[in-house]
């Protein structure tokens, strides 16, 4: 597997990802203007050249928050998040990031496993965050380990 910075021929391939994961509405328009935006730092995983997931980061000062993260289904439990995950932290680190951020569905029991196994904690409730449907998003910090 590679994890590499997105390329404009993903752009297809993120959306149905995002569309199929079913955890964000965000769609393919605000997630290429996203890719553009200062401090963003954008990855994709492949595997014999498809795109099996991406993962959406913002660097402010010494804090990355994870904006957007989905893998596709045929490909969850396979070590692409972790992948994607750990690829994020690392980069935003050489950017200076010693803390990441983020907020969760409560009911995404994998991915919290996942945030978790990098030390994250729960450490809020935002009531009513995510729409469709609406559900309380954890939100949960930790640590970047170099």
């Amino acid at each position: 597997m590679l994890i590499d910075a997105v390329r404009e021929g993903d752009w297809e391939a993120i959306g149905q990802i995002e569309r199929e994961a079913g955890v964000s509405r965000w769609g393919e328009r605000a997630l290429r203007q996203e890719a553009s935006r200062a401090g963003v730092v954008f990855l994709v995983a492949r595997e014999g050249g498809e795109v099996c997931g991406f993962i959406v980061g913002r660097v402010v000062a010494d804090e990355v928050e994870v904006l957007n993260f989905a893998v596709g289904g045929r490909w969850r439990q396979r070590g692409v998040g972790h992948a994607l995950f750990s690829a994020l932290l690392g980069r935003a680190a050489e950017r200076g990031a010693r803390r990441v951020v983020l907020e969760v569905r409560a009911s995404n029991t994998a991915a919290r496993r996942l945030y978790e196994r990098f030390g994250l904690k729960v450490v809020g409730r935002r009531r009513d965050y995510y729409s469709g449907p609406v559900e309380d998003a954890l939100l949960m910090c930790g640590n970047i380990i170099p």
